[in-house]
């Protein structure tokens, strides 16, 4: 159960230890033992959990068949796109395994062979080159051939450090399956390259944990038990089924890699006061000594073995995987050599100027610039382009006393609270970061400045804006940022757009457009408002965006806002832009499931609003809106710090929308009410339906059943139904049915949190 956030004010800019998943590389030699099969599965399990983030998978092996074996275990287990190399420039290869040729001869992947694989070290670099700072665990459970290359490597096109700068920079720890303690000589350490295991020991400057050949040795799995709940289709079914048909195996690789799992310390416990003395030969002895970098690890006085074996061996089952998971988003999350973004031709969506459909899936870190490290933001980005957004909302001049308040460097934006006399050691901040997000493919949701410095309100403020000075304030970003390639401008900031507060933002507006001729424009309203209501009709606002707000869970207030949208003329895209927040309190109406929105309200949100014709949608956490830290005083009620919340499901469902949509026809869809043809009595259990060419959606937001149109499709004789699971991404298929009259459409489960999509393509 979550604990309230007891906040003290320290205005101290301490360092932050920022709570996240570690960034794991598994480099293993699976070829002649098995335990490298169950630690894939492990590592599998860990990752969807949402215990690590798995980068991806190094293959040290003179086996030719084992980097096309781990290809074909990536595929199974749903991670086809993990990166993977192996292990560069051998002279001689022979498969000398008993199950990795069948299994790449038996199980579909997309690796010909080991020649089409990419290098070990290229590999390494690329992985570590693209993470955070001492952010990476390496676990090795083989030998270390392919740690020493990595180690031996020159600077490059992923990296300006050669190999041991770059571990010293992104590494945090090094978890080895090798060595026997206290003294003995084990395989991983002594064959088939010792001299390997010698060199990385001597130039290993971080943590690294050795678990030993006594640890594996006393854990067997692998047994009948394991037979007996795996499908024979899997291919680590096969693996062990080769190699001794499931009559048990000590588990080396596995324990090592249970280290990573939260209950590791139930069982086992690390011991650094010491070092490892490594012969030429691969032999070792553990010297007792003062407390170093290196740990070996030993059984807790009180530990069960065989209580650890079965918690080793349900991770190798992929049990306990909670009902929300996703395959990090590869790559960039946009790619902005299609061009700037423009209004589509139907003014329904954006789309790049090559015209490459564009989802806008955003997220609200209003506070990023104000309240963050670089370091911090580097993890904050990072996180969020593994989680499919693509476009960052934040604040110039925030809203949480940011004229005043410096921000973590020290630095405030403007000389004086003048908008005439911006600061450039911040603006070179602003600027610092905005090409971080752009090098991730990140666009920034730009925001000038928050609302209270035009309209004090409920603010912070103070006022410094109005018709006379804005303009000048408006050019000077204009100037500064318009050849940027990832800039999306949003005017407002949670105020009225009316009244006296309307010619001050169309003068601002309107000074940006002037001059920056590149970039998409919109109106950011208070709650329960969208911008339609002030500027629907202005030149300079390309598309509207709402705030549904954090006072509803129900499909009233998508009615009022996106759905009346969708229908104004002249036709614009309409996006919601600050749906209900995870994580935050529930003002006005009482949900049906918390009085904190949670995962099933944030899900609701993005399908209602995306299902009334939405063009994009963007997620929102309490706790990362104002980038909440024990170094700052919280802003309402508040659970957690914003490190915390950076992995909560609704976060990682966002992914699924955005895949969902981007893999059908985009610019044919439309709301589509018709096909519902059950009454629809309770605004909180609201179906809705898009459909496009060929496929229609229904969403069930609590799995009840409903009655369907079969017809809609007008060209379709047969349609093809499946189920999609938004909080994992997954379908189920349903069968195919004639395209005539209804269907009585029933989720597998229902209730609060059980929410369906019933998709229907036509044959």
């Amino acid at each position: 159960m979550k604990k309230r956030l007891i906040s003290v004010f320290v205005m101290l800019l301490l360092p932050l230890l920022v709570v996240a998943r570690q960034r794991v590389i598994v480099d293993t030699d699976i070829d002649s033992d098995v335990d490298d099969a169950g630690t894939l599965a492990m590592l599998y399990t860990l990752h969807k959990q949402h215990k690590i983030n798995l980068l991806g998978t190094i293959v040290t092996s003179d086996d030719p068949f084992a980097v096309t074996c781990v290809s074909a275990f990536n595929a199974y287990y749903g991670m086809g796109d993990l990166p993977l190399g192996f292990l560069e420039g051998q002279s001689f290869l022979k498969n000398h395994s008993r199950y990795t040729r069948q299994i790449s001869e038996e199980f579909p992947h997309d690796l010909p062979s080991w020649k089409d694989a990419e290098t070990a070290t290229n590999t390494y670099r690329k992985l570590l080159a693209g993470s955070p700072n001492h952010s990476v665990v390496i676990l090795t459970i083989g030998h270390l051939s392919s740690l020493q290359r990595l180690l031996q490597s020159p600077a490059d096109q992923y990296s300006h450090l050669n190999g041991k700068q770059l571990v010293e920079a992104k590494v945090k720890r090094w978890y080895c399956m090798g060595g026997l303690f206290p003294e003995g000589k084990e395989a991983n350490f002594s064959r088939p390259d010792p001299g390997s295991t010698v060199f990385c020991l001597a130039n290993w400057t971080k943590e690294v944990v050795f678990c030993g050949w006594e640890i594996g040795e006393r854990i067997i799995t692998g047994d009948l038990a394991l037979k007996a709940e795996l499908n024979p289709e899997n291919p680590m079914y096969r693996a062990y089924e080769l190699y001794n048909d499931f009559k048990g195996r000590a588990s080396w690789d596995q324990v090592t890699a249970f280290l990573l799992a939260d209950e590791a310390s139930h069982y086992l416990e690390l011991d650094n006061a010491g070092s490892c003395l490594l012969e030429a030969d691969g032999s070792n002895r553990w010297i007792p000594g003062k407390k170093g970098n290196q740990f070996i690890v030993r059984f807790r006085p009180e530990a069960n073995v065989k209580e650890l074996a079965g918690k080793i061996t349900d991770l190798m089952l992929g049990k306990n995987i909670p009902d929300y998971s996703y395959l990090p988003w590869v790559g960039k999350s946009v790619d902005f050599s299609h061009g700037p973004l423009v209004v589509s031709e139907n003014k329904r969506f954006l789309v790049h100027a090559d015209g490459t459909p564009f989802f806008y899936m955003g997220d609200t870190a209003w506070e990023l610039f104000h309240r963050l490290t670089e370091e911090e933001i580097d993890w904050y980005l990072e996180n969020r382009r593994e989680k499919g957004v693509n476009v960052i909302q934040a604040v110039i001049l925030a809203e949480l006393d940011g004229l005043n308040t410096p921000d973590r460097n020290g630095n405030r934006p403007l000389v004086n609270n003048d908008p005439a006399q911006p600061d450039e050691a911040y603006f070179n901040w602003v600027d610092r970061i905005i090409n971080k997000a752009a090098a991730k493919g990140l666009y920034m949701g730009l925001l000038p400045t928050w609302g209270d410095k035009v309209d004090k309100q409920w603010g912070i403020g103070p006022v410094i804006f109005n018709e006379r000075n804005i303009a000048g304030y408006g050019r000077f970003l204009a100037n500064r940022y318009k050849d940027y390639p990832n800039i999306i401008w949003i005017i407002g900031g949670d105020r009225n757009g009316g009244d006296a507060n309307m010619p001050v933002w169309n003068v601002l507006a309107n000074a940006i457009k002037s001059i920056d001729k590149n970039h998409l424009m919109t109106f950011h309203p208070y709650g329960r408002h969208t911008s339609s209501q002030w500027f629907h009709n202005a030149d300079w606002l390309d598309f509207n965006s709402s705030q549904t707000g954090h006072a509803n869970c129900s499909f009233d207030i998508f009615e009022n806002l996106i759905v009346r949208d969708y229908d104004k003329l002249p036709v614009k895209p309409c996006i919601n832009m600050e749906p209900c927040y995870e994580d935050h309190p529930v003002r006005g109406d009482i949900c049906t499931s918390t009085t904190w929105f949670d995962d099933t309200n944030t899900r609701q949100a993005l399908y209602w609003s995306l299902f009334s014709g939405a063009a994009g949608h963007t997620y929102g956490c309490h706790p990362i809106w104002q980038c909440m830290s024990p170094v700052y005083e919280p802003t309402g009620n508040v659970l957690n710090n914003w490190y915390d919340d950076l992995d909560l499901p609704g976060a990682g469902n966002m992914i699924h929308a955005r895949r969902l949509f981007e893999k059908y026809d985009f610019f044919s869809r439309r709301p589509a009410p018709e096909i519902i043809l059950t009454k629809q009595l309770v605004i909180g259990d609201m179906a809705v339906a898009v459909q496009g060419k060929g496929y229609a959606f229904v969403y069930l937001p609590n799995g009840n059943p409903v009655d369907v149109c079969l017809e809609t499709l007008s060209e379709a004789i047969t349609l093809i139904l499946q189920w999609y699971n938004p909080r994992t991404g997954q379908y189920t298929l349903i069968g195919e049915v004639p395209a005539k009259g209804f269907y009585r459409a029933k989720p597998v489960s229902s209730g609060v949190g059980n929410d369906w999509i019933l998709v229907m393509n036509s044959k």
